[in-house]
């Protein structure tokens, strides 16, 4: 049986389909999980001096951020990156 979990679950987030979908493949009106962005001053100022270290002014759009899933009980549904609450 958890073979059959561990098959199921993404390999790069962990997730399940019926995290986010239904049975009919619909998504479901509360997901388990959020995705969310979070930001990091120190990696934003790592970037930067990489950057400079190839000749660029400044570092790449996005620097110090990623974007990340969180369980849906530590935040409440609309404070997902888009807000559609997944």
């Amino acid at each position: 049986m958890e073979r059959i979990e561990k098959a199921e679950r993404c390999p790069g987030c962990g997730t399940k389909p019926g995290d986010v979908f239904d049975d009919a493949g619909f998504p479901v009106e509360e997901p388990a999980y959020i995705v969310t962005v979070e930001e990091c001053a120190v990696c934003e100022r790592v970037a930067l001096e990489q950057a400079g270290l190839r000749g660029a002014e400044k570092p790449p759009a996005g620097a110090g951020k990623r974007v990340v899933i969180v369980p849906n009980d530590d935040l409440p549904p609309d404070a997902s990156a888009d807000g559609t609450g997944y």
